[in-house]
């Protein structure tokens, strides 16, 4: 002789009666819909990498050990990455960093290449 269980009941109904979630409230008339909007229009233009200007960096800052370039050109591809990630502040923080890491190893490097040439007519 078998005996048959009923399948465990949802949310504490009568054994062998199912009980199911209430559905969603209706949408109201006057809710947003943003059908056919693409999200990477609403944030804006992408702010500028400075790439061109951090290998320029990179290429002054020889003589320091690349160190400004390095970081100006680690910064320049933080901007697209964190723009594609949607990190709209990120980006503009990492662009801006770029822009004074780079114009400080290019300022910097072309002192010590001007004294270098400079240095040399003796």
């Amino acid at each position: 002789m078998t005996t048959h269980n009923p399948a465990p009941s949802w949310n504490g109904a009568a054994p062998g009666a199912r009980k199911f979630p209430p559905p969603p409230p209706p949408m109201s008339p006057f809710a947003p819909t943003y059908i056919d909007v693409d999200p990477m229009r609403m944030r804006g233009k992408q702010p500028p990498n400075h790439l061109a200007l951090s290998v320029v960096a990179l290429v002054c800052s020889l003589p320091l050990l690349c160190l400004f370039g390095a970081i100006g050109l680690y910064f320049s591809s933080q901007v697209t990455a964190r723009w594609n990630a949607g990190d709209v502040e990120g980006a503009q923080k990492a662009s801006n960093v770029a822009l004074i890491i780079d114009v400080i190893g290019i300022v910097i490097g072309g002192f010590f290449l001007l004294a270098a040439l400079g240095g040399s007519g003796y």
